[in-house]
């Protein structure tokens, strides 16, 4: 049978019932099929551009980087992701840790840590370790499934191995204002993600 071609005043015009659209429209689209996940649902970001320093032993907040989430279910996962400039003192080689925390609790659980402190970089030197002025970026991110759709607050913490030592973020230990030293940004990024 022959295909009569439309057009003009021929033309069909309308609108499909949004019954007949699966999940409605594409503009109204809360939700993916069955089975189907990974769907971005909110982010939230927090940055950090003033210094901070710390010659705390044990994990200490970061102030500003920091960053609530409400996630909308209790399948979806929180995807963090950190990106941080730091520099340790030179003070006898004395090493900078960072970690995140999910509200009080640290996210790294390694494996039988012994005396060992569960951190993103533990045993790495936060910086220059010939008394330079350079400060690292560090970035790293990590998948929580929190299994609640309470308020969830991610943080990022630091701590030296000694209090001889200090942790800089955001600047360098030789903070000079001059042209060869630098400042820089940090950030927290949350990301929830469909179950």
């Amino acid at each position: 049978m022959a295909i009569t071609r439309l057009g003009g005043a021929n033309a069909i015009s309308g609108t499909i019932p949004q019954g007949n659209i699966a999940n409605s429209s594409l503009g109204a689209v809360t939700a993916l099929p069955a089975g189907v996940g990974g769907k971005v649902l909110q982010v939230v970001q927090a940055t950090k551009t003033d210094t901070f320093t710390t010659n705390a032993t044990s994990f200490t907040l970061v102030t500003g980087l920091e960053a609530s989430i409400t996630p909308s279910a209790t399948s979806s996962k929180i995807f963090v992701t950190v990106s941080i400039m730091g520099q340790r003192s030179n003070t006898n080689g004395e090493v900078g840790q960072i970690t995140i925390f999910k509200d009080s609790s640290n996210l790294i659980n390694a494996s039988s840590p012994g005396s060992r402190t569960p951190s993103i970089t533990s045993g790495v030197q936060m910086g220059d370790s010939n008394g330079d002025v350079n400060a690292e970026p560090y970035s790293f991110s990590i998948l929580n499934s929190p299994s609640t759709t309470s308020s969830i607050t991610y943080d990022v913490r630091v701590k030296q191995i000694s209090s001889s030592g200090t942790v800089y973020i955001n600047r360098v230990e030789d903070d000079l204002d001059n042209n060869i030293r630098g400042r820089g940004i940090s950030t927290i990024t949350l990301m929830e993600i469909a179950g």
